[in-house]
């Protein structure tokens, strides 16, 4: 099984984001625009990736104060 270039730039945000890292959310979303990828899927990776972001630090917290 194979991904398109755009899928694997959205993989790419997704993990930056994850990261935390801006500058490779920067470099990565001008990549992506480039490969025609669309403002809306761009904003719905980056959106679904601060909620795993996030979900996931809550988690770790609780964890760890419990």
């Amino acid at each position: 099984m194979s991904i398109t270039p755009q899928e694997r730039e959205l993989i790419i945000i997704s993990a930056a984001v994850g990261s935390g890292c801006k500058t490779c959310i920067k470099q990565d979303m001008l990549i992506a625009n480039q490969l025609r990828v669309s403002g809306a899927d761009i904003a719905a990776t980056v959106a679904v990736a601060i909620e795993i972001r996030r979900n996931a630090t809550n988690d770790i917290e609780n964890f760890v104060s419990s």
